[in-house]
């Protein structure tokens, strides 16, 4: 009863209250037009004025570009620590386009999304010149290893001929499993490194993209 009767004047207060129990401050902060309707003064300090989009580029610079790749990144695959980051980068957004000097409040989160943005990059890039640095000689060793096991079962079939014909009998079914499983096998290697070769880019477009980005944190 005590509880209840304490819940219920708290109700009421917050009723009775024009703003329901927010300060001005919280109300400004939600609404981005209460301060110029309600409360002047404050509307009227520069750094209580709502930033405009040049006021964006100059203060985060080239973070503006890869805060939303930094959000796509996070999403792939979406966990607990990148849903939270996608929902730090999201208020932060929105309360640094309330007033000027919330930008601070933008900074570190477009530091982190624009850090996931960069990291992701890198792998894709560096991840492509290994796959193509070492696609040449995983080439030559599949074939030289094609070879050498044809000529084995050459060999091996050779030696099977001179042995008895009960005992030949017994074989070609256990070869022919042999050769189904192999049959089996191969196209799914080798649809796994067609897919690597499709999603990997091109040698000198991952150098060149390295060497831009390098360029960009150094001139930024």
């Amino acid at each position: 009863a005590v509880c209840c009767a304490v819940i219920a004047v708290l109700i009421a207060l917050v009723a009775s209250s024009p703003t329901k129990g927010w300060s001005g401050r919280s109300l400004s902060l939600l609404d981005p037009t209460y301060a110029s309707k309600y409360i002047p003064i404050i509307a009227s300090v520069s750094e209580h004025q709502p930033p405009t989009w040049p006021s964006y580029f100059m203060d985060i610079n080239v973070l503006a570009f890869l805060v939303p790749a930094g959000i796509i990144a996070c999403f792939l695959p979406l966990s607990d620590a990148s849903s939270f980051v996608v929902l730090y980068i999201a208020t932060s957004v929105y309360f640094s386009g309330v007033m000027v000097r919330l930008m601070l409040v933008l900074a570190p989160a477009a530091c982190i999304t624009s850090g996931i943005a960069l990291s992701q990059a890198f792998d894709v890039f560096t991840g492509s010149i290994k796959f193509q640095l070492t696609g040449a000689s995983s080439n030559t060793e599949v074939d030289a290893a094609e070879t050498s096991s044809s000529t084995a079962e050459s060999q091996t079939n050779a030696v099977k001929t001179e042995k008895p014909e009960e005992t030949a009998k017994n074989r070609p079914s256990r070869k022919s499993k042999k050769k189904e499983r192999e049959h089996g096998e191969k196209p799914s290697t080798k649809a796994k490194a067609e897919k690597k070769r499709l999603l990997a880019l091109p040698l000198e477009s991952s150098v060149i993209s390295l060497l831009l980005l390098v360029l960009l944190g150094a001139f930024y």
